[in-house]
């Protein structure tokens, strides 16, 4: 107890300060990039204690989360691809929470989405935030273990969204969420966490969460936050997550429930719980109640009236695809709707994918899910394998084709075991990625994954030369650079590669050298002609000459947002402009990214380098 105590005393003296104006909130009973009314704030002062605590409440003092500098945290430092506690030096907080929000988001390039994901869940936080006194030196991920720390005795059954869930509808009353420090033998207690609002905190789990990045580490985050400190807005972005997540949906609902949470919220989590569990004793004047609240129809209100026998209609075409209601479709297998997948988020299209209906369109959205970052490389190839390709065409045109072609290409690539596969079947499958490449490049940017998984085996050889091209640009394409370099030499042995085909390999084997720099090949080496550029705004050579004055200060952060914002406008590595693209890469090279810069145009290169 000792020791918890002095670990304790080290957060006292943190100052209280005023946190910014946060981002919109995010309530589960608004649809998805909409706000409900901010809920009144509870004064965390008096607040009693959970069943069981001591009597004795002298010397307990009230903080809010900023004083724990949660606003900083993040879950990958250096060594996992973060940018480093600074990384946001040299930006005013009006133009990082500008550019955060503004992040494109559904791009359809993996490099530039794990440059976001890398910048969202980085420890770190606005240049002129003020952690207080001797929190100065203190990391994100010191101050969720030390808030972790403070919240231990706090009891989590009486107010969690469990218990909540078990009142069928009742009035519930949580108790306040600040956590409880009681005296100790050898001195009072110091302090605990009140509910405040963590508005960059909350802002970079907001938009982590629209764009999909749970198996990239926004799970994890939202995992280590402080469950019973957590203000009305960080609990809802992590319950949302939990629950949309199938191997955290089960943890959402022992998420403990803050009292200054709004009543619509609470009760739309209540009914969810309630479901999840497989109660479906629910009251429809709840419903219509949530209903009422909402304003709109929506999946989760769908599921919730189908569970409880309420209704046996179909479900309505075109419904808002909340966190809740897909969560409850695949927690007890009901059909989703069809959906226009173009309208759907990377979170929306990660849920789809995930769903327990097979077919075209769970596919396509894991296709477009891969190539904006919401799904992993390997949860897409075990989508593609566990299609069935009986009687499916094995034409490269839909998603469901291209499952049928890539198990037929995997039985006799291998097939012949040790000796790798045939020549007919690696004409075959540049052929494939061939007619890919110039009709869709999206479905080629996805299917350059299972290319790589396929490709896992065998080693090539001189008699592959006139068909190694276009592997050797998949491969790039799936950031397998090291293969594709073997399959590169491989199609420049080849006396008669096309020139054309000769100078994209080219330019891309020397990108495979880290000392090589973009600056050094020149924007000649970045000239495209099968790409009709997408309308860019007027303004966006002011973005430009933005984005390299930041990269001239050396200011990492602001230089990443910015060459997303600019990539982001012109569509994306696939489709920008070759100056505008060009602009970007030396850039980012200018402020000390050179590897985000090689990634970029080599994805740029492979999927859009000419091979006729």
């Amino acid at each position: 107890m000792a020791l918890v105590a002095l670990g304790l005393a080290l957060v006292a003296p943190c100052l209280l300060l005023t946190p910014p104006d946060a981002a919109a909130q995010v309530y589960l009973v608004a649809p998805d990039g909409e706000t409900a009314s901010r809920p009144t704030r509870a004064k965390p002062s008096g607040a009693t204690g959970p069943e069981g605590a001591p009597e004795d409440r002298q010397g307990v003092e009230v903080r809010p989360l900023y004083s724990l500098g949660l606003d900083n945290f993040g879950v990958l430092g250096t060594g996992r691809g973060g940018f480093g506690p600074r990384v946001w030096e040299g930006m005013s907080r009006k133009d990082l929470f500008a550019l955060i929000e503004a992040m494109p988001v559904g791009v359809p390039s993996p490099a530039m989405n794990d440059l976001a994901r890398r910048l969202l869940l980085s420890e770190g936080q606005p240049d002129d935030s003020r952690p207080g006194p001797g929190a100065g030196t203190r990391t994100g991920v010191e101050a969720v273990n030390a808030a972790g720390r403070a919240s231990a005795t706090l009891a989590r059954k009486p107010g969690s969204a469990a218990a909540a869930s078990a009142a069928h509808g009742a009035d519930v009353a949580p108790e306040t969420a600040a956590a409880t420090v009681t005296g100790t033998a050898t001195g009072p207690g110091t302090v605990t966490a009140g509910l405040q609002e963590t508005g960059f905190l909350s802002l970079r789990i907001r938009k982590a969460f629209q764009m999909g990045f749970f198996e990239g580490g926004l799970s994890e985050m939202v995992r280590r936050l402080p469950e019973t400190t957590l203000p009305p807005d960080l609990f809802l972005l992590s319950f949302r997550t939990r629950a949309v997540v199938p191997w955290d949906a089960s943890s959402a609902c022992e998420l403990p429930v803050p009292d200054t949470l709004p009543e619509p919220s609470r009760d739309a989590i209540a009914l969810f719980c309630t479901l999840w569990v497989g109660d479906t004793l629910v009251d429809r004047a709840r419903i219509d109640a949530i209903r009422a609240a909402r304003g709109r129809d929506s999946l989760f209100l769908y599921a919730a009236e189908r569970l409880a026998w309420l209704s046996g209609e179909p479900v309505p075409d075109n419904p808002h695809l909340d966190a809740l209601g897909l969560s409850l479709m695949q927690r007890w297998h009901l059909p989703l709707p069809r959906v226009d997948l173009d309208t759907l988020r990377p979170w929306q299209l990660n849920a789809v994918a995930r769903s327990y209906q097979p077919g075209l369109q769970g596919l396509a959205a894991a296709e477009k899910a891969r190539t904006t970052g919401a799904l992993s490389f390997s949860a897409l190839v075990q989508m593609y394998d566990g299609t069935d390709p009986a009687g499916k065409s094995a034409a490269l045109t839909t998603p469901e084709g291209r499952a049928a072609f890539e198990k037929r290409i995997r039985q006799r690539w291998t097939g012949r075991g040790v000796r790798g596969p045939d020549v007919e079947t690696i004409r075959e499958l540049a052929a494939g990625l061939a007619r890919l490449r110039r009709q869709d490049s999206t479905g080629w940017l996805a299917f350059a994954d299972c290319v790589a998984a396929i490709t896992d085996t065998g080693v090539p050889n001189p008699a592959f030369a006139p068909h190694a091209a276009e592997i050797a640009l998949a491969l790039f394409g799936a950031n397998e650079t090291r293969r594709g370099l073997e399959w590169a030499e491989i199609a420049l042995s080849n006396r008669e590669i096309t020139p054309s085909a000769r100078r994209v390999l080219r330019v891309l084997r020397a990108l495979a050298d880290r000392r090589t720099t973009v600056r050094t090949l020149g924007p000649e080496a970045f000239t495209f002609s099968d790409r009709a550029p997408l309308p860019l705004p007027p303004n966006l050579p002011v973005r430009i000459g933005r984005l390299q004055d930041a990269a001239i200060k050396g200011n990492r952060g602001e230089t990443a947002l910015r060459a997303l914002d600019v990539l982001g406008t012109a569509g994306g590595p696939l489709f920008a402009p070759a100056d505008v693209l060009y602009a970007t890469l030396e850039a980012l090279e200018t402020a000390g990214l050179g590897d985000d810069a090689r990634r970029l145009a080599i994805e740029a290169l492979a999927t859009r380098g000419r091979c006729d």
